[in-house]
């Protein structure tokens, strides 16, 4: 039932995604631009001294063309040499990156206040609230919730693309790509688990009126009442966010991956508000006409 009532709900939120969609829309441009600004310069100074497009047609040319399996592992080994000599510049630019990836969570997690009381004034009381008013109101907490949330996520993030990683390398030498494929079947379910441990984060802040510390402290334990029921949604937000940016950003020029992550924003908030609902026994309203009980029943608000 968690997962039915929180994406039936996306309908009812449309107006949200539309204002996050803005939101992100900028966002994802000022951090374009200073990733391009930091990465340009790296592929330059690339290209001058490795010769990357010539090097890549001539091992493409002997791999195929003349049938060298040699050539591959050449290029790579001559491509590592090359990098080890501009590694100052690249420990430079993973830094810069570093810091605009840390920043464009920071700046997504203040949208997560927001959009949890808006949700939850519609779920609770069929009342919305004006976004704005309250990203103005929350910004106290909003700010404070963002800059520990960033740290954390990227933190955590960090550790489990590690883990991806060599875990894909250890089992590309027995199952070749099939093994790459549950290295990234591993990755999106320990991602997905990191969303469902926070889950209840926000709804603790917007729901229970608790400190942003006090929150993060006690949400573990509703966290891990719902995880199974949570995490495997998440699972499929994460899966149908990569596949749209892999198979859609080209032919779609980025405009379905851009309306995919406000929308995946909305659902997320929608499925922990209902985990918070169901952990607790409180009636919540799907729409503006139908409230599901403590017992999952479906009552009409207008014989109420």
């Amino acid at each position: 039932m968690i997962p039915r009532y929180s994406f039936s709900m996306i309908g009812r939120n449309l107006d949200l995604i539309f204002k996050v969609l803005i939101y992100v829309f900028i966002l994802s441009l000022l951090c374009a631009a200073i990733l391009v600004s930091i990465i340009s310069p790296l592929l330059k100074t690339l290209d001058t001294s490795f010769d990357f497009s010539e090097r890549v047609l001539g091992m493409l040319s002997d791999l195929i063309g003349n049938g060298r399996p040699g050539a591959l592992r050449q290029f790579f080994n001559e491509l590592s040499s090359t990098l080890e000599s501009i590694s100052s510049e690249i420990a430079v630019a993973v830094v810069l990156i570093i810091i605009v990836v840390f920043a464009a969570k920071f700046f997504l997690s203040l949208t997560a206040m927001p959009l949890g009381e808006v949700v939850y004034g519609r779920m609770s009381q069929n009342f919305s609230v004006m976004f704005h008013n309250v990203l103005v109101s929350s910004l106290g907490k909003s700010l404070l919730y963002a800059l520990i949330k960033a740290f954390v996520t990227i933190v955590a993030d960090g550790i489990i693309i590690v883990v991806s990683y060599y875990l894909a390398k250890l089992l590309y030498i027995g199952l070749g790509v099939y093994g790459i494929a549950l290295a990234a079947f591993v990755m999106f379910a320990l991602l997905a688990s990191r969303i469902a441990i926070l889950g209840q984060w926000v709804p603790q802040i917007v729901c229970e009126r608790k400190s942003v510390a006090a929150a993060f402290r006690d949400s573990f334990q509703y966290s891990a009442k719902y995880f199974t029921r949570v995490m495997p949604v998440a699972f499929l937000i994460l899966v149908i966010d990569f596949s749209a940016v892999m198979l859609t950003t080209v032919v779609t020029f980025g405009i379905l991956p851009a309306i995919i992550a406000p929308v995946s924003l909305v659902w997320i908030t929608n499925l922990n508000l209902v985990a918070y609902f169901y952990f607790n026994k409180k009636k919540f309203y799907v729409d503006e006409v139908t409230v599901i009980n403590q017992i999952e029943n479906e009552i009409d608000s207008g014989d109420e």
